[in-house]
């Protein structure tokens, strides 16, 4: 391998320049193709979004080598970043086998479940890792966010404060924390810890933002954010939200509080409806705060088409239809064909609608349930 050229691959990559860093990677891999090149490309094609390259520099390492741990670890997080959750699943299973107490790899595997919205099972992989390893800050912030997700807004609370005294500076934790201590009616511990988050992490808009919300919904002298052009459609949503916004209005941080106020609100006699299931998460919820049937929608195979860069059949469940007790009903099929069967099927299908959740993120499957139900609403 030339060394000079070697080195000068690795200066631009760690100076951050991956494109000039990728092409010096190429042009070496004209004469030699080895593991820690191969590696090295495939985490600068990631840098770029090159998404494909990066995927084929990650497969080429598994063929020389099918046992490198770090070159699976990194496919499964870019799987997960394309949405093909259960090829990531597999496989960071396959490394936990192997290496079963591995923090790393428990708190991987754990937000991909969490994001295919199996928090229960993310909860089961990593709460006995945290408890032989306890410190492990990003780990307890997974946990909280597993949690959050069930519902169990203090034990929640409770991980987030232990990521939070690991880690004080950490920002995504400080920025969990703050979500959750509004959602609790303390608004100004809430703002104080993402004044903190904003400190430690100034580059985060995210944070900019909802500190800028926070402010504004409490009146205390919201500040000026920078437009651009990536985030006008955040600085957008939030004026329109102001600009309507009712003395009754409330903000919420957590998806559980959010389902919870809203069944409060539903004052109507009828039916409780949620479209887009995939492992039941929030479909559960939403029967534990209703107290009644509450039937759920969804193809179970995933986007019917693609969504920005996420493909088609991204967030599938695998085929798997989940089984969520006697009083949750599950309607299998694309909407437009399954919600007409549902409303045939019987006269009670037929009633008005007391709450309707829908989170399929496609505007053509939210214009076919809406289309199919308008008459009920």
């Amino acid at each position: 391998m030339n060394q000079q050229l070697w080195q000068q691959a690795l200066h631009l990559h760690q100076t951050e320049r991956y494109q000039e860093a990728l092409n010096c990677y190429q042009k070496l891999s004209k004469n030699t193709v080895n593991i820690d090149l191969l590696f090295n490309m495939g985490l600068v094609n990631t840098r770029l979004q090159k998404w494909d390259d990066a995927e084929k520099c990650y497969q080429s390492i598994l063929t020389l080598k099918p046992f490198h741990s770090n070159a699976k670890n990194n496919l499964a997080l870019l799987y997960q970043k394309l949405g093909f959750l259960f090829r990531a699943e597999k496989l960071l299973r396959e490394l936990l086998s192997d290496d079963p107490w591995n923090l790393d790899i428990s708190n991987n595997l754990a937000g991909i479940l969490l994001g295919q919205g199996r928090p229960e099972q993310a909860c089961n992989i990593l709460y006995p890792a945290l408890k032989r390893s306890p410190i492990y800050p990003v780990g307890w912030d997974t946990l909280g966010a597993c949690l959050q997700d069930m519902g169990d807004i203090e034990a929640s609370l409770a991980s987030f404060h232990r990521s939070h005294q690991q880690d004080p500076l950490n920002a995504e934790t400080l920025f969990h924390l703050h979500g959750l201590l509004h959602d609790l009616n303390s608004p100004e511990f809430a703002l104080e810890t993402l004044q903190r988050a904003r400190h430690a992490a100034p580059e985060r808009w995210d944070i900019q933002f909802y500190e800028h919300c926070l402010r504004s919904w409490y009146q205390l002298g919201a500040t000026t954010l920078p437009k651009t052009q990536t985030h006008q459609a955040w600085v957008d949503t939030w004026a329109y939200m102001q600009e309507h916004r009712t003395p009754a209005a409330k903000l919420f941080y957590t998806v559980a509080q959010t389902l919870r106020d809203s069944v409060e609100q539903s004052s109507v006699s009828g039916l409780v409806l949620e479209f887009g299931v995939r492992f039941g998460t929030t479909v559960k919820l939403l029967q534990q705060y209703s107290k009644q049937t509450v039937h759920g929608f969804d193809s179970f195979q995933g986007l019917p088409t693609s969504w920005h860069e996420v493909p088609q059949g991204a967030y599938s469940t695998n085929g798997v239809i989940p089984d969520l007790g006697k009083d949750i009903y599950l309607h299998p099929g694309w909407f437009a064909e399954s919600i007409p069967l549902f409303t045939r099927e019987e006269q009670e299908h037929q009633k008005p609608i007391r709450l309707l959740h829908i989170d399929c993120d496609l505007y053509s499957s939210t214009k076919d349930i809406l289309e199919n139900i308008r008459t009920q609403i």
